[in-house]
């Protein structure tokens, strides 16, 4: 595995990319980058890394050059990659280098673009001296590390139906990094079936539970293919209420597009400033009534005797 094109700057709310040049890089950074380029290709093989498409052409385009374009094309690639990204961030995000790569790993030519931050301020390593002898010395201004990066987009990417590897850990602050390279995430389908309860809930509350009940019982799939499929137990889920439903999961910031139905699901209970979570089937146990002064009281039916703490 080979770094054959290699930039970076530094990027904040409100500065101007400087023309990107060539740099320099050691055997040490060579095997920092390759790692966390790595921990991306990995999630991705193990389904761990939600599938992602590009919805901006130009952006693809921009990708193109960073993979398999000519010198000068790769570092204008690398400028507007770091001019988008600039445009997107406000006050809120944080500062970091951006460093866009083209890697070479055998017959495959891949291309990194990843947003490192500032992790640690002060930190220290153990380092060996020639004699034998180890010494802790201090370092400053950590990045992330590998596996645990929040901004990072690899191609190519040889999954069926997806552009693009991203970073998984992106939080809510963090969707302008791919939003900045024109590229949607979709929800995970571990997470489809959350989001797939909570639509049906919107539309028709009064089938939620028989929706939940459901689910298990069928595969992995589409929105609409599953909702099909529970429909036969869960006969309000007509033609017109699966489409309106799959088009409202079409419709998140995140796009649900897989669905599995056998992914763990929590129900959550709140109620006068109490939450009350569990499992479905410990949820069960759960139960509420209305008081006739319009008070309502929650009951919990368990077989152990409950214990408190204070957090």
């Amino acid at each position: 595995m080979q770094i054959t094109h290699m930039t970076y700057t530094r990027v904040a709310h409100g500065v101007t990319p400087p023309q990107l040049i060539p740099r320099a890089h050691t055997a040490g950074v060579d095997k920092f980058l390759f790692d966390h380029y790595g921990a991306l290709r990995t999630k991705a093989q193990k389904s761990d890394s939600p599938m992602a498409f590009f919805f901006d052409s130009s952006a693809k385009d921009l990708f193109a050059a960073l993979q398999t374009g000519s010198d000068p094309d790769f570092f204008a690639a690398a400028h507007t990659v770091a001019a988008r990204l600039i445009g997107e961030m406000d006050g809120r995000m944080e500062p970091g280098l951006l460093i866009c790569l083209r890697i070479v790993d055998g017959d495959t030519t891949s291309a990194a673009v990843l947003k490192l931050e500032v992790v640690t301020p002060n930190s220290a390593v153990l380092d060996k001296l020639d004699s034998g002898e180890e010494v802790l010395e201090a370092v400053t201004n950590v990045l992330d590390a590998p596996g645990e990066l929040q901004k990072g987009a690899v191609i190519d990417d040889v999954r069926d139906g997806s552009d693009v590897i991203v970073g998984d850990k992106l939080t809510k602050d963090a969707l302008y990094f791919p939003r900045a390279l024109g590229i949607r995430t979709e929800a995970r389908a571990r997470d489809g079936a959350a989001e797939l309860v909570s639509a049906v809930s919107n539309r028709l509350p009064s089938i939620t539970a028989r929706v939940v009940e459901a689910l298990p019982t069928v595969e992995k799939s589409t929105p609409a293919e599953v909702l099909q499929a529970i429909s036969t137990d869960v006969p309000e889920l007509t033609e017109q209420v699966r489409t309106e439903i799959t088009s409202v999961l079409e419709q998140q910031p995140r796009p649900v597009r897989r669905v599995d139905p056998k992914a763990p699901l929590k129900r959550v209970v709140r109620a006068g400033g109490i939450t009350i979570q569990g499992s479905v089937s410990a949820m069960r146990s759960i139960g509420w009534d209305i008081m006739p002064d319009g008070r309502w009281r929650i009951t919990i039916d368990v077989p152990e005797e409950p214990t408190s703490e204070y957090r």
